[in-house]
C-alpha cells in the first residue's frame, strides 16, 4: 500500500530557536522582558523553585539572564583579604539582586524603579509587577556588555564593588546602556582565554565502556521567599 506523503501549506522548516549572544562583546539588543518562572528540583523533585529571567535579543541571538529567588542567608555578605592583608567586604547576594534589577531598570523602564522606591515585597509579586510595568518596553534597543564564564558562554560582568567594611555596594561596571566599555581586568580575562590552548579531546572510540558518561544532576540552589527592600 502506498503511503500518502503531504505537506502542510502553512508548515515552517527553519528553526526560529537563536544562539547565544558571544561573550567578550558590546552587543546592540533590543529588550525582550522579564519572565517568572518555577520549575521543580532535579535532585528533589518535591522541591519548587523560583526565577526571574531578564531577557534580550537581537536578529544574530538572545541573552537571558536569570536570577533566583533570594533566600535566608542571602543578606549576609562574604568577607575576603585583599593584597594589602586588609579584610574586605563582598557585595551580598541579595544587594547583587536588587542592584541588578534596579540597573536594567534605570536604562529600560525608570517609571517602574520609581514604583519600587522604598517598598518591600515578595519574590513572586516582585516578578509579577516587572513582568507588567516592562512589558510596554518589550523591543527598546540598547546595548548589553557580556563577558564569558569559565566555560566562555556569556554572561553579565560584575557590576557591584564594596570599598570599605560596612560601606554601600555601589555600581562600578555598567553592564547596559548606550556607553559601555570593558575594564582593563576584564580585556586581562579575554586576553587570557584567547591565547589559551584548546583542550585536547581523546579520540571517538576511546571512551567507549569506559563508563565516561557524566550523569551527575545538576545542583540547583535553595530559594525560599525573602522579603527585601528595594
Amino acid at each position: 500500500m502506498d503511503l500518502n506523503i503531504g505537506f502542510k501549506a502553512d508548515e515552517k522548516y527553519v528553526s526560529t530557536n537563536l544562539p547565544l549572544l558571544k561573550a567578550w562583546e558590546i552587543h546592540d539588543v533590543k529588550f525582550d522582558g522579564f519572565e517568572y518562572s518555577k520549575f521543580a528540583g532535579k535532585k528533589d523533585p518535591s522541591a519548587t523553585y523560583e526565577v526571574l529571567k531578564i531577557k534580550f535579543k537581537n536578529d544574530n541571538g538572545q541573552f537571558v539572564h536569570t536570577l533566583f529567588a533570594p533566600k535566608p542567608g542571602d543578606e549576609v555578605r562574604s568577607k575576603r583579604t585583599n593584597s594589602n592583608g586588609h579584610e574586605m567586604e563582598n557585595p551580598s547576594n541579595l544587594e547583587n539582586f536588587t542592584k541588578t534589577i534596579g540597573h536594567v531598570l534605570t536604562e529600560v523602564c525608570p517609571e517602574a524603579l520609581n514604583k519600587l522606591s522604598g517598598k518591600s515585597t515578595t519574590f513572586e509579586k516582585l516578578c509579577k509587577f516587572l513582568e507588567k510595568e516592562t512589558n510596554p518596553k518589550i523591543g527598546f534597543e540598547t546595548k548589553i556588555k557580556l563577558i564569558g564564564d569559565k566555560d566562555n558562554k556569556p554572561k553579565f560582568p560584575y557590576l557591584l564593588s564594596v570599598f570599605e567594611v560596612g560601606g554601600d555596594a555601589v555600581i562600578t561596571n555598567n553592564c547596559i546602556g548606550k556607553n559601555l566599555g570593558f575594564t582593563a581586568y576584564e580585556l586581562e580575562q579575554k586576553k587570557k582565554i584567547e591565547s589559551a590552548k584548546p583542550t585536547k579531546m581523546p579520540a571517538l572510540d576511546s571512551t567507549i565502556g569506559q563508563g565516561s558518561e557524566n550523569n551527575t544532576p545538576i545542583k540547583e540552589d535553595e530559594s525560599d521567599d525573602l522579603d527585601f527592600n528595594l
